[in-house]
C-alpha cells in the first residue's frame, strides 16, 4: 500500500485559526486555583474581603511550610483553601525521602 504525502506548509487549518484567535478558551475549571503570581489579599488578613472567589488576590489561610506536591505538578484542586504553600520556594520543599536516607538518589 502506498501512501501519499503532500505539502501542508501553506494550508489553513481550524485549529491554527482557532488557537491564534483565543476560541473556545474558557475560565478554569477552579477559578481559585491560578492565582500564584498575584499578592496576598491585605483585606482577607483583617476578615474584610467581600469578593470571596472572585478576589484578585490569594486568601491565604494559616502558617503553611510545605510547598504542595500536587500544586508542583499542576494537579492541585483546592487552591487557596489548601494546607500547603502554593509557591515555589527551595527552602520549604519536603525533604527526599532517598537523599535524606541513603545520602544518594537511586536512577
Amino acid at each position: 500500500m502506498e501512501f501519499l504525502l503532500g505539502d501542508v506548509s501553506d494550508s489553513d487549518f481550524l485549529i491554527n485559526y482557532q488557537l491564534e484567535n483565543q476560541i473556545g478558551l474558557g475560565s478554569l475549571p477552579f477559578p481559585t486555583m491560578n492565582k500564584s503570581g498575584s499578592g496576598v489579599c491585605t483585606f482577607f488578613l483583617t476578615n474584610s474581603c467581600r469578593l470571596s472567589t472572585r478576589c484578585p488576590f490569594r486568601h491565604i489561610k494559616g502558617d503553611k511550610t510545605v510547598v504542595c506536591k500536587h500544586w508542583l505538578r499542576g494537579l492541585c484542586k483546592k487552591g487557596d483553601d489548601c494546607d500547603f504553600l502554593h509557591v515555589y520556594d527551595m527552602t520549604k520543599m519536603p525533604e527526599c525521602y532517598f537523599f535524606s536516607r541513603f545520602g544518594m538518589i537511586p536512577k
